[in-house]
């Protein structure tokens, strides 16, 4: 699949939390259901129906009940889940062995996805179920079989590899950038950052470009995840940090060249101790090979 079809999936997470809502009637019901509070449930139907651009539900009393797009639009995503639990099924009963990898919504998204299909072609007797959350999943407790993080390393709790560092390059929409461009660093710190929960990245980067860490303005904004970030910046609502290691550059923006830099943080892949002869071990040894062909 071409890596520009991607950005026109709905977040997983708010996609699953609508068909609660549409199967059990309320926000409460589904969120006692998946675990989580009734405020979690609403923010992932917002991020779906920023999505397809609509409302899904109307909210009656202590219920809600679908709108007429809401049915039409997650009667087929549904149906479409259905299909692709099938096919997890049919493998399942062939004989396949599944592999539980877990990976941030926003690495599945940009770097796994894209180079999917090669990896199930070269390993035709695994299946990949893909937990994409920003949580950790358990390792160790046999929630997973491996496991990609961003961080500094030294989680403890499996064998750590490192797999590529950040690079990171500040970008923007290029009518954004017009307004400011002076031609110094300066000027990207005059626009609002986006931040994705964490503002580490660009602590270091007006460090290293300016000479100080700068003080949040209030028109930075903090968004869910990256992937989030790098879709507000081409909306044109402020400056993010690109990190070219992890995929190509979103249409409609322009990167600042001239300040990259190596973030302090890297992408690890994770494996539970003792596992070197597994399917897990396969995959894993697949995608330190795709990395390195990166």
């Amino acid at each position: 699949m071409a890596y520009s079809s991607m950005q026109n999936l709905p977040p997983m997470e708010g996609l699953l939390a609508a068909l609660a809502v549409l199967r059990l009637g309320s926000f409460t019901a589904a969120a006692d259901e998946l675990g989580v509070t009734h405020a979690a449930i609403s923010r992932r139907i917002a991020l779906v129906e920023e999505w397809a651009g609509k409302p899904l539900f109307t909210r009656h009393g202590r219920g809600a009940r679908p709108t007429p797009n809401g049915q039409r639009i997650l009667s087929r995503a549904g149906n479409a889940l259905e299909q692709i639990a099938l096919l997890g099924r049919q493998a399942t009963k062939s004989g396949v062995t599944t592999v539980r990898l877990a990976v941030t919504p926003s690495f599945a998204r940009f770097w796994l996805f894209p180079r999917l299909k090669p990896m199930l072609e070269a390993l035709p007797d695994v299946r990949f179920e893909v937990v994409a959350d920003l949580k950790h999943a358990d390792l160790t407790g046999g929630e997973v079989d491996l496991a990609i993080r961003y961080g500094r390393g030294g989680w403890r709790s499996g064998n750590e590899r490192r797999l590529f560092d950040d690079s990171l390059v500040p970008v923007v929409e290029a009518t954004r950038w017009r307004q400011v461009e002076n031609g110094h660093a300066d000027a990207v710190l005059k626009l609002p950052l986006l931040h994705d929960a964490d503002h580490t990245n660009w602590k270091v980067w007006s460090e290293v470009h300016c000479g100080r860490i700068t003080p949040s303005k209030p028109a930075d904004r903090v968004l869910l995840d990256y992937a989030l970030t790098m879709d507000a910046a081409a909306s044109g609502l402020g400056v993010a940090l690109w990190n070219s290691a992890l995929h190509p550059l979103p249409p409609g923006l322009l990167a600042l060249e001239d300040w990259r830099v190596t973030g302090p943080m890297s992408f690890f892949l994770l494996r539970r101790v003792g596992d070197d002869h597994t399917p897990a071990a396969k995959v894993a040894e697949c995608i330190r090979q795709e990395c390195a062909l990166s």
